[in-house]
């Protein structure tokens, strides 16, 4: 398994632990010039969406990937819990964390279906 993929475990491991749902996971490495693999995920709210986020800041901070290059770098977000919408960049992996209506609104999936070698949904 690469570093990547046990950072994407990681990650997944992380939202499922706060209820997250319908967890996509999405290769796009080299069809992405920003990133290797992109998680679409879905709230149940904007409370949720800040829980979600937290658990990605916190998962982050850990030691277990503190050394990991350029792979895993603390987390930026973009967007604010009670947009509905939250992107969380950690360099190697975009998360997009959406309530339910707004990833039905916007349909990231397709978009990134079209562009990545596999979709893993969990």
């Amino acid at each position: 398994m690469s570093e990547l993929d046990t950072i994407v475990e990681a990650i997944v491991k992380a939202l499922d632990a706060k209820k997250a749902t319908a967890i996509a996971v999405f290769d796009v490495e080299g069809n992405n010039a920003l990133t290797d693999r992109v998680v679409v995920v879905s709230a149940n709210n904007e409370v949720h969406c800040r829980a979600l986020m937290e658990a990605m800041q916190s998962l982050s901070k850990e030691d277990e990937f503190k050394n990991s290059d350029e792979l895993f770098k603390p987390a930026r977000v973009s967007g604010s819990p009670d947009s509905g919408w939250l992107v969380v960049d950690l360099n190697s992996v975009l998360v997009h964390i959406l309530t339910v209506d707004m990833r039905a609104h916007y349909d990231l999936d397709s978009i990134y279906e079209k562009r990545a070698s596999s979709v893993e949904h969990i």
